[in-house]
């Protein structure tokens, strides 16, 4: 493939997401990349039956509903060394994978998404993606009647939007 600061150079000239060559080179050094286990990656569905080779799922949301996931994120979460939701720097098919890390961990993790301008074309304008691991989606699947769900916000917030929209 090349020297990997060659490879640097030439990706920054071609998308200019870093200010300098050295920047771009270094944030690629860091980025650990997503191995793929089993010789593929399925973009799909989400099917029961294929629970178990789940990795991640991914919400495409509005900001509204990016609020909503975020809060559902952090509401069995204490963690401020460790947050449970990250948003960084990355393409959006890494995002979805790359960026939660060890994806054979416990812990729930998440981030937000479907911030690559080289993708943005193919989403609407008002959609981000919430992308978690299997840990946190138990968690979120786990909100109940006890959860800011079911409190004066969620509902306020949607009958604001009801209004708006009229």
């Amino acid at each position: 493939m090349g020297h990997p600061e060659e490879f640097a150079k030439n990706l920054n000239a071609l998308e200019g997401f870093k200010s300098t060559d050295t920047l771009m080179c270094d944030w690629l050094e860091n980025v650990k990349p997503y191995h793929i286990k089993n010789g593929h990656v399925v973009i799909g569905p989400l099917k029961e039956d294929q629970f178990k080779y789940l990795l991640t799922i991914t919400f495409y949301v509005n900001p509204d509903q990016l609020s909503l996931l975020f809060h559902g994120a952090e509401y069995n979460n204490a963690s401020t060394e460790s947050p449970p939701v990250m948003v960084t720097f990355g393409s959006g098919c890494g995002q979805m994978a790359a960026l939660l890390g060890d994806l054979d961990t416990d812990t729930p993790k998440a981030t937000i998404g479907a911030t690559d301008m080289a993708m943005r074309e193919h989403l609407p304008p008002d959609i981000l993606a919430f992308t978690v691991n299997k840990p946190m989606y138990r968690q979120l699947c786990e909100l109940d009647e006890h959860s800011f769900l079911h409190k004066h916000f969620w509902p306020r917030l949607m009958h604001a939007r009801k209004t708006i929209q009229r």
